[in-house]
């Protein structure tokens, strides 16, 4: 096993389930402005339009703004890079800057297309020295299927699920990004599990369980898991 579970529930993260930072694809400082005025607005609770999901951990607590800043800021970033990396190469669009009404979230990060077929993306993001890609367990159904789909719709299946890492977003308060700050800001497209991949996790329960505490964090709901070194890599072709 790539991790280990102490007696005190710790999670130790061994090394063959880690991978070296590795800046691969670029964000320009246009569009880093462009992510830290759209988490800013979040952030500004005097902003009536800016409303974003406030809860998180499957709706049982309240996140704080300065957290909603930070995960949006790195969020937006993240879908920045994984954009820049493959505009070239499938048809997408830029990624959604709509700031949406209470209660509303995206089900879909990206729909690409390629070879005339789409496909549904999801984008996760972490920290430049984070190792798993964590799916709360929660939100999905044993098909992998996204269950806080757009309110009247049918739960969304992800084709594809990309884990993109992004390294310099070291402060919760948006004033202290100044250009140079932003220009250092690097993100790795680290790399991606498919639907029948997560199917199978799914079925054969590979779970964290709640409470189980990683870098003296405990998670609040149960999650899949998945080793940076097992995900596919983005740069490559396979079948998912």
């Amino acid at each position: 096993m790539p991790i280990n579970i102490n007696k005190k529930n710790e999670l130790e993260i061994l090394q063959e389930c880690k991978k070296q930072f590795c800046e691969n694809t670029v964000v320009s400082l246009e569009q880093k402005r462009r992510c830290l005025e759209f988490a800013s607005r979040i952030y500004d609770e005097n902003d009536n339009d800016a409303v974003h999901n406030p809860a998180a951990f499957g709706g049982e607590e309240k996140r704080a703004k300065n957290e909603i800043f930070v995960n949006t800021f790195q969020g937006k970033i993240a879908e920045y890079g994984f954009y820049n990396y493959f505009k070239h190469r499938v048809e997408i669009k830029e990624p959604d800057m709509d700031l949406w009404g209470k209660g509303e979230w995206e089900d879909t990060d990206f729909i690409v297309t390629y070879k005339d077929i789409d496909y549904r993306i999801s984008i996760k993001s972490t920290k430049s020295y984070g190792n798993l890609l964590l799916l709360e367990s929660d939100r999905y159904d044993t098909e992998g299927r996204y269950l806080e789909s757009v309110e009247g719709e049918e739960p969304k299946q992800h084709d594809w699920i990309f884990l993109v890492r992004v390294k310099g977003i070291d402060s919760d308060n948006p004033t202290e990004y100044t250009d140079e700050i932003l220009e250092n800001i690097s993100v790795e497209i680290s790399g991606y599990i498919g639907k029948n991949i997560f199917r199978h996790a799914i079925k054969t329960k590979k779970i964290l369980k709640k409470d189980t505490t990683i870098g003296n964090m405990p998670l609040k709901v149960d999650n899949y898991w998945f080793c940076l070194t097992e995900l596919l890599d983005p740069a490559a072709k396979h079948k998912s």
